[in-house]
């Protein structure tokens, strides 16, 4: 779970991906597009909860464009401060397929 005003970020990709690190598992590919996209710096309300408005019309990059049948993968990373020595936590990742 994400603490409290935590801060971090989505990121995603159409790729899938699994990289061990030390805090947790990075889910997120970028072999097709050679990276992979993240939203702006956002921070997790009261309860842990984060989120972002994806706009799969106007990407922030014309690799970042989603097409209608595609897979993409997301994941938020943020931000945890583990004993007073701060690390990246990473959430289990979503796969969402978009409709035409």
């Amino acid at each position: 779970a994400t603490p409290p005003f935590a801060f971090g970020a989505f990121l995603y990709s159409p790729d899938q991906q699994v990289v061990s690190t030390p805090n947790g598992t990075l889910c997120i590919g970028g072999t097709t597009i050679g990276f992979f996209g993240r939203s702006d710096v956002v921070q997790s309300d009261s309860l842990g909860n984060a989120q972002f408005v994806f706009d799969s019309a106007a990407p922030p990059l014309p690799q970042l464009q989603v097409n209608a049948g595609e897979t993409w993968y997301f994941q938020y990373v943020h931000r945890d401060f583990t004993d007073g020595a701060p690390s990246f936590r990473y959430s289990d990742g979503l796969a969402v397929t978009f409709c035409p």
